[in-house]
């Protein structure tokens, strides 16, 4: 079975399990720091590769990883011991990157990449993200699309602003 496809299996039991528990959004905020911790920290990633590290360090690392308390008890602690004892580690990221994509998805949440030629305050990142306004999220009988910014500073650009919507790993300029 290829790599890709058990990722899969295990991001959507996941996120078809915390939707049924009412705690998608809190397993895709643990998962976004986890994947953070992931990204900042390599020896982290060597860790979890690494046969003689006891799953129960790795547990407590990925936890520690995730900004949670050792001795929490949920579903996602859960399913960090379950793909730990089944050996599945090494598509940790994926099934990180699996599931916040499948969240995004249900909850009509859509990924923009802000750039602009010099550094702009949180007063103008809020209301470029309230101007953009696309159809997806229902409130009141209006439809809205949320919005990540995801960086800002763009030495290229002469001026003005430029937004990428992503699709997967493209991005599109508007």
């Amino acid at each position: 079975m290829m790599n890709g496809s058990i990722a899969k299996r295990y991001a959507i039991a996941l996120y078809e399990e915390a939707k049924e528990q009412f705690v998608d959004q809190q397993i895709y905020d643990h998962l976004g720091v986890l994947y953070q911790s992931m990204k900042a920290e390599q020896e982290l990633q060597i860790a979890l590769i690494n046969p003689r590290v006891s799953i129960e360090k790795k547990y407590t690392l990925l936890l520690l990883a995730s900004g949670l308390d050792p001795e929490a008890s949920t579903l996602y602690t859960r399913f960090l011991h379950l793909l730990l004892e089944n050996h599945r580690e090494n598509q940790l990221r994926l099934i990180i990157f699996l599931y916040r994509e499948l969240y995004r998805e249900q909850h009509g949440i859509d990924r923009v990449v802000f750039e602009t030629a010099v550094e702009v305050d949180d007063k103008t990142i809020s209301h470029f993200t309230m101007a953009v306004g696309f159809d997806v999220l229902d409130v009141g009988g209006q439809r809205f699309l949320q919005v990540f910014v995801l960086g800002q500073e763009a030495d290229a650009l002469d001026g003005g602003v430029q937004a990428r919507r992503t699709v997967g790993n493209e991005g599109r300029v508007m």
